[in-house]
């Protein structure tokens, strides 16, 4: 039994990142973009400064944020259909696999914001900043925003997943759950941006 439950786990991971791998890849690019041409631009930063600068923000503070809310867009008919057809045992497959799902799309979000940075740069040396920028994160403190991550992830898929159970109880249509499932969804997401604001220790760099 354990070994099929993990075998879920892993296949809704899967569904689940291909879901929302386009969106986040899309996201990751704009916003690498946007954040590479105003520090370049307007703030006037050195080329090292806008690198740490991308870096900081998309893996502390715009990305797991993004991701989040990206995938509760994406994925919130997909966890109201598996309540409807398996009920809070979706619980066993589902909320696992969004915090394993949650490190990968955040990587793979960061990706995407450099490379989009790197290509539509002005600088030059910004290649070899990157670089030497990221090889200056400490491992513990990237741990530790995966971690948080994926238990923000959880949270709200695992909220979500309640949430559609209590509205099936009440014989509310689908669409209107799924509509209150974002709705609600992108507010719990925000108090717990608040909270990992306020609590979190910000990502150091060497």
């Amino acid at each position: 039994m354990a070994r099929v439950d993990l075998l879920s786990v892993l296949r809704e991971a899967e569904l689940d990142g291909i879901r929302c791998g386009g969106p986040v890849i899309l996201a990751g690019f704009v916003i690498g973009v946007g954040l590479v041409q105003v520090a370049a631009g307007p703030l006037g930063l050195a080329s090292r400064n806008i690198c740490e600068l991308v870096i900081l923000l998309v893996l502390h503070l715009v990305g797991p944020l993004v991701i989040t809310a990206l995938a509760l867009v994406q994925l919130a008919p997909t966890w109201l259909q598996r309540v409807e057809q398996r009920g809070l045992a979706a619980w066993r497959t589902s909320v696992p696999a969004a915090a394993l799902v949650a490190p990968f799309l955040l990587v793979i979000f960061l990706i995407s914001a450099l490379t989009s940075g790197v290509l539509f740069t002005p600088r030059e040396d910004l290649v070899g900043e990157f670089g030497e920028v990221l090889a200056s994160l400490q491992l513990h403190s990237l741990l530790l925003t995966w971690v948080r991550s994926s238990f923000f992830f959880a949270i709200i898929c695992g909220w979500s997943l309640h949430h559609s159970e209590k509205c099936l109880l009440r014989r509310q249509p689908p669409a209107e759950i799924a509509s209150e499932l974002v709705g609600r969804g992108i507010v719990l997401l925000m108090v717990l941006k608040f909270a990992w604001l306020v609590l979190a220790t910000p990502i150091s760099l060497n």
